[in-house]
């Protein structure tokens, strides 16, 4: 386990953003206005359960980091220390080094932008129909759980992902393949997942 994986697992999320939140308990999860965009009902969903964060009007979300990040506009260097230091964990020295910080911000990057590629592709896109409707109808997963724990789907034919990073996002083979999203078949690259239901646990869990 990595020293960031470990911070995750010690911060209690309610707890975290309780600290710059009022928050409602509604059932099992937590319910405030999203600081993120204007609005008059609340939208902002926190599961203590899933610990993560989700607001179904301006669609961000994410885990403990990804909130500090968002919030204090801070980078992943910065919330890493801050969520260690409010965990009691002790960052080893080769954490600090710039470098190694780099490459740590931009896998963690990578996969959330992976984690929102599946999304679109089971929630907005024809690829991903299939998909919905069996989570839907035969799951009997409502939208909010879909949209709240950010399910999504990845193609079958393996290599959509793929694509989008390299040309759209401007990353490099050996970013993906850090990342773990990707791997190399032949000379090419294809995804690591395909044509299965993906979640933020499933595409994290490979950094």
């Amino acid at each position: 386990m990595d020293q960031a994986t470990e911070i995750r697992e010690k911060i209690d999320i309610v707890s975290l953003i309780s600290e710059y939140l009022p928050l409602k308990k509604m059932g099992r999860n937590f319910k405030t206005n999203c600081p993120f965009h204007n609005e008059n009902t609340p939208s902002f969903v926190i599961s203590p359960e899933r610990q993560i964060w989700h607001c179904f009007g301006c669609g961000k979300g994410g885990d403990a980091f990804t909130f500090l990040m968002e919030y204090e506009n801070m980078e992943f260097p910065e919330a890493l220390r801050a969520l260690a230091k409010k965990a009691g964990i002790t960052l080893i020295e080769t954490a600090f080094k710039k470098e190694e910080y780099s490459e740590k911000e931009k896998i963690f990057t990578i996969n959330n932008q992976a984690l929102k590629f599946y999304h679109y592709i089971l929630t907005e896109h024809s690829i991903g129909k299939a998909a919905l409707a069996y989570l839907l109808e035969k799951r009997k997963i409502n939208k909010g759980i879909i949209d709240t724990f950010e399910l999504g789907f990845a193609p079958s034919n393996g290599t959509a992902l793929t694509e989008y990073l390299l040309k759209k996002k401007g990353y490099k083979n050996r970013d993906l393949l850090l990342a773990g999203v990707s791997f190399e078949r032949g000379p090419r690259l294809a995804d690591f997942f395909r044509g299965r239901i993906i979640s933020r646990f499933l595409i994290t869990g490979a950094m």
